[in-house]
């Protein structure tokens, strides 16, 4: 080829390259988004978790007991023998779509709030010891009521005031036989096996959606838990996302053009940049500050990063009420960063949110 066929192509090789390089041959330029924006596009994505709930409490033999939580002295709450006057107990989350198949990551302990076992237990025996050191004085004072009726019998002439006698004592020495039983039967759970079982049934509402009954919430079921990480996976149980429904999409489940072209802030090492600009949306308060006359509505906060904790957690400055646990937490450009899980005591400015690796781990576990 000649000088001057070479030069005649020039101009046509450097509009070439222009175009490459404007089409995705460098870094690729990301725009950042604004509260409205993260609102307007993830919103539809993220859900209002319902739980209703309760346990069980079964020892050997078949005795069990139902309770819904326990209190500040760790002693079972609504305690009783027969379920049907049991009223479950009810908390509030928030979620997010990751597939089509329906599948919702939020925390663990919105999907299956966990108690401490050894203590409702060991709260258990002590208070039916109590009943039973209760029951034991009422045998006592039987048997004294018992002594004195059989002096009485003795004693009487008359025939008809021994047979009423008689009739009150065989009435006592069944109450207190009955008494006995009782604490015989209280003593032994003490030795017992035993096991806690959590009951839950568990419902989302999507945003911009009516709420005006527990009826209103769609089923889901646990796929999976880590409770270690406080992550759960719950799966609508049509297995089917509704069209229009954003789903988000876990960093590194599949590359995309813009995840692999752009550079990195954090790298390998699982680092998240202190100052990093982050968003999370979710159900602040749950149905209290969620149902609004357009139904219900997310609500989006901001902050930055404070500090990489550790390779679990980071801590960040967006303020968050209970009802956000599980809410997606977002950087600048919609990147899935973490999933919201804990505050700091007598503070809502200052969260912690268990980063993104974990959930894809137990996402790809299923």
């Amino acid at each position: 080829m000649n000088i001057c066929r070479k030069l005649s192509l020039l101009p046509g090789l450097l509009i070439a390259l222009a175009l490459l390089s404007s089409c995705g041959g460098g870094t690729v330029e990301r725009q950042a988004l604004s509260s409205e924006q993260i609102e307007s596009k993830y919103a539809s994505g993220t859900v209002l978790i319902k739980n209703t709930f309760y346990y069980s409490l079964s020892f050997g033999g078949g005795r069990e007991f139902y309770f819904t939580g326990l209190d500040a002295d760790g002693s079972p709450e609504n305690l009783t023998v027969d379920l049907s006057e049991l009223t479950p107990a009810t908390c509030f989350g928030s979620g997010f779509l990751i597939s089509k198949e329906g599948h919702i990551a939020t925390n663990s302990h919105v999907a299956s709030p966990s108690i401490d076992v050894s203590s409702a237990r060991s709260t258990l025996v002590a208070a039916f010891n109590n009943i039973a050191g209760e029951l034991n004085k009422e045998i006592n004072d039987i048997n004294e009521k018992l002594g004195m009726l059989r002096l009485a019998i003795i004693a009487s002439e008359d025939y008809s005031e021994r047979m009423e006698m008689r009739n009150a004592y065989d009435e006592l020495s069944k109450q207190r036989d009955d008494a006995q039983e009782v604490v015989n039967a209280l003593h032994s759970l003490g030795s017992m096996d035993y096991s806690v079982s959590l009951h839950s049934s568990i419902g989302i509402a999507y945003n911009d959606t009516y709420v005006t009954n527990m009826g209103d919430f769609k089923d889901c079921v646990t796929v999976a838990d880590d409770p270690q990480h406080d992550l759960a996976i719950l799966q609508l149980k049509d297995k089917k996302t509704p069209e229009g429904k954003h789903i988000f999409r876990i960093p590194g489940m599949r590359k995309s053009a813009d995840e692999s072209s752009e550079k990195s802030e954090e790298g390998k090492s699982n680092k998240v940049k202190v100052g990093k600009k982050l968003y999370m949306i979710g159900y602040n308060l749950g149905p209290t500050l969620a149902i609004t006359d357009q139904g219900i509505q997310a609500q989006v906060t901001s902050g930055e990063v404070t500090q990489d904790t550790d390779g679990s957690k980071i801590m960040y400055s967006i303020p968050s009420l209970q009802g956000s646990s599980g809410s997606p937490v977002l950087d600048k450009y919609g990147k899935l960063i973490a999933v919201n899980f804990a505050g700091l005591s007598s503070t809502q400015s200052f969260n912690y949110g268990i980063k993104i690796s974990h959930l894809k781990k137990l996402y790809s576990e299923l």
